[in-house]
């Protein structure tokens, strides 16, 4: 039986890009169809732009994997439920821009006030100011991502980060 390899390979390169993955080193936030793209994580559909995230995690190797996701909220869980192999990229909107942002700049607003996909009551700001614009309108406080994924990390990662290295 022949096979058409020119047109096998090229099905398997359109099959890679749909799923999210390259060895090209693009660590760009994923293109997101709102209303259509499922959240990686709790796989609801990500359609409300401001609190849509991403993860993009580069492997050893080069190879890129990008995930869309509804919430920053499920950005964390996922980074909690799986250990990353590799660096990882978050990327989180400005509320009030909706450009990409990477997450360890940006400046958290956490707030009841806030009505976030998965109930995270985050909102993202590119710059402080921004932020405490958000807080006059969502009254809260500012978190930074680092605290946040200090606060999601497992009890095991508590323990040795507070330098115990049993549970």
């Amino acid at each position: 039986m022949r096979t058409n390899r020119p047109g096998l390979i090229a099905g398997l390169a359109v099959a890679g890009l749909a799923a999210g993955c390259n060895r090209g080193g693009d660590t760009d936030p994923p293109k997101i169809a709102y209303g259509q793209t499922e959240c990686e994580h709790c796989k609801m559909i990500v359609s409300d732009e401001p609190f849509a995230a991403a993860l993009v995690i580069v492997a050893a190797d080069g190879h890129v994997t990008k995930y869309a996701f509804d919430d920053v909220g499920c950005v964390l869980d996922y980074l909690e439920d799986r250990p990353v192999s590799g660096r990882a990229i978050a990327y989180v909107h400005d509320f009030e821009s909706k450009a990409w942002l990477d997450a360890d700049a940006a400046v958290f607003v956490r707030s009841e006030a806030l009505q976030t996909p998965m109930a995270s009551n985050l909102a993202a700001s590119a710059t402080l100011e921004g932020a405490q614009r958000l807080l006059a309108r969502y009254p809260g406080g500012i978190v930074r991502f680092a605290e946040l994924r200090h606060a999601a990390a497992p009890a095991a990662d508590h323990a040795t980060a507070n330098g115990r290295n049993h549970p």
